[in-house]
């Protein structure tokens, strides 16, 4: 049996208080140890940049159905490489150590393990685009991606337009973007020798 709270004002000023916490939570800096042990705790997931946190905002069904989309798309492609497909809750850490990202999917050939919470490389990143995180992983997380050594795509996924921007790195290490919709069938991922249907992953 769980207990009620019977006086409102206690229940306010408790709800509050926990408000304010979170709040200097948030305006604090941070060491990386400081931010993995925080995040371990917490029941809510915060990206980490220059030692502030950033809490994440909820996403909606659609862009949840289609990371999960995806997934399954590239999944068996990628377990026949040996390689790894994470969504939403592994951390990314970029190089530096300065940055933690929460990609909604990524791809990396690290081996997985049960007392292993953060990656810290990517062959393959991808994130589905939203009203609130759109500038952002359009612009600065492009730009924080482009630091690990071993990425050659960043996927931005437009669930509105039904639309999937792929930027590429070449072997001259200088980027690319080209713009898919379901017209042209297919994404190819020539590099990693992958390949998704554009109409399945917007079902």
């Amino acid at each position: 049996m769980f207990a009620v709270e019977k006086n409102p004002n206690r229940f306010c000023l408790l709800l509050a208080k926990e408000q304010v916490m979170q709040k200097e939570v948030l305006e604090k800096v941070m060491t990386e140890e400081e931010y993995i042990a925080y995040e371990m705790a917490s029941e809510v997931r915060h990206e980490y940049i220059n030692g502030k946190l950033i809490e994440m905002p909820g996403e909606s069904t659609t862009n949840n159905e289609i990371a999960l989309n995806i997934a399954l798309l590239l999944k068996k492609q990628v377990k026949e490489k040996s390689w790894r497909l994470f969504r939403h809750d592994v951390k990314l850490k970029l190089p530096g150590g300065k940055v933690y990202f929460y990609p909604d999917l990524f791809i990396t050939q690290e081996e997985s393990s049960t007392t292993k919470f953060v990656v810290e490389s990517a062959l393959l990143v991808a994130e589905i685009l939203s009203g609130s995180t759109r500038h952002f992983d359009m612009f600065d997380k492009y730009l924080q991606y482009r630091q690990i050594p071993e990425l050659r795509y960043y996927l931005l996924v437009e669930p509105s337009k039904r639309l999937i921007t792929l930027c590429e790195k070449d072997d001259n290490g200088e980027w690319s973007t080209e713009l898919f919709d379901e017209k042209d069938g297919l994404v190819s991922l020539k590099y990693l020798g992958l390949e998704m249907n554009i109409s399945a992953v917007f079902e």
